[in-house]
């Protein structure tokens, strides 16, 4: 009967700890979970922001096609590239060869 009670008394001990751990490990997923919201929220935001600097930039570049004095502008802030051996071509804010 007392090895009876040792058993009951460990696996009762056993399934308390279980179940704590179970609910920290609740709460941990539950406070990740909001945090990966609030980032996803800034991620939205930051891409709002990166595609309206993105037309921006475009539309500069369509603007200094009907207005070159502009492209000293955009060259310094890196918008458009010196062109060079004569080359009157304006490259597009998105392709990866506009900031060097």
């Amino acid at each position: 009967m007392m090895h009876s009670q040792r058993t009951t008394s460990f696996l009762v001990l056993v399934f308390s700890a279980c179940a704590g751990l179970a609910a920290l490990l609740a709460l941990w997923h539950v406070r990740l979970a909001a945090k990966i919201q609030v980032m996803q929220r800034q991620v939205s935001q930051v891409d709002q922001n990166r595609n309206l600097a993105l037309a921006l930039g475009n539309e500069a570049l369509e603007y200094s096609k009907r207005r070159p004095d502009i492209r000293p502008i955009l060259e310094t802030v890196m918008l458009r590239n010196v062109p060079r051996s004569g080359s009157n071509s304006v490259p597009s804010v998105t392709s990866p060869s506009v900031v060097k």
